[in-house]
């Protein structure tokens, strides 16, 4: 960091971020550097130590690495090598001791720690409700009601009749076109599916009955309907759909910064993606089009 920004490296959070951005790392990049760093410098000098080393030394190798990638010539060598001593000295200067795990970072307000955890802990497994439900929550805590929207949804998807996920979304400002853009169903496609089979089977099993086959049609076509809205769930839940992660955001007549600005979307909006051309995305919300930024959107 030190030689990416000088001086400015002893910085925390958003000034180191800015810092980054400002020598020309990529946003998204220099925000997830800044909240490693902090994550590592809680870790090493906190009073409890860390636990996950494993997870923690990862993340500050992929971290290295994307540097490592943006950097040229000896830099990059030098990057290099610091990648080496510093995810063989992570594990050794923090063997045996244990601190909190994400849910602990939260309790203890470390929320920009929490949520980096939380935030690993979905993407290793996805499918996980809670998981996304909890890195909604660090987000809200932090004032982040764009991402927030966007973690709340994935859970909401996951787990559509859960009271504590429908509550938190509406925590958040109403979208009026959340429904139409970004629509949370009342079953998964899995659960869909599993009832589908359920009914076939039943189905079957009725129509070997004579006196019962009218019902064995019934529940067959149950089946079928089941299959279908199944097939429908799951197409509405893979539209490229994204959600705005910041207030006054403009949507721009071309994909360039200079571009004129067409409208303004909000943080917690949700928008159709249209085209990806490099750092940019064509949106469409209510009739209108325009392009933003990649860090200016999160895709469900």
């Amino acid at each position: 960091l030190e030689q990416r920004v000088g001086a400015a490296a002893q910085g925390e959070g958003t000034p180191l971020a800015d810092a980054l951005r400002a020598a020309g790392v990529e946003a998204s990049l220099a925000l997830h550097v800044a909240r490693v760093r902090d994550r590592l410098r809680f870790a090493v000098f906190g009073p409890q130590g860390v636990s996950d080393r494993e997870e923690l030394s990862a993340e500050v190798r992929e971290v290295l690495r994307a540097l490592a990638g943006e950097t040229p010539g000896a830099e990059r060598r030098q990057l290099v090598a610091a990648l080496v001593l510093v995810c063989a000295a992570l594990p050794l200067s923090s063997a045996g001791a244990q601190a909190p795990r994400p849910e602990a970072l939260y309790q203890a307000g470390a929320f920009r720690a929490a949520a980096d955890s939380f935030a690993a802990r979905a993407l290793r497994e996805p499918n996980v409700a809670a998981y996304w439900y909890d890195l909604g929550a660090a987000f809200y805590r932090l004032g982040e009601d764009g991402r927030a929207r966007a973690a709340w949804v994935r859970a909401a998807r996951l787990a559509p009749r859960r009271h504590e996920v429908r509550q938190a979304l509406d925590l958040l400002p109403p979208d009026p076109l959340a429904a139409e853009v970004a629509p949370i169903l009342p079953m998964t496609p899995a659960e869909l599916v599993l009832a589908g089979l359920s009914a076939w089977v039943l189905g079957w099993l009725l129509v070997a009955f004579r006196r019962t086959r009218w019902l064995g049609v019934a529940a067959l076509l149950l089946a079928c309907a089941s299959a279908g809205a199944a097939a429908y769930v799951r197409a509405q839940y893979h539209e490229p759909i994204a959600i705005v992660l910041a207030d006054d955001v403009p949507l721009r007549a071309a994909p360039f910064g200079s571009a004129e600005p067409l409208r303004q979307v909000g943080a917690g909006d949700a928008v159709r993606v249209e085209e990806v051309r490099g750092p940019w995305f064509l949106v469409t919300r209510g009739g209108a089009a325009g392009w933003v930024r990649q860090g200016e959107i999160a895709r469900l």
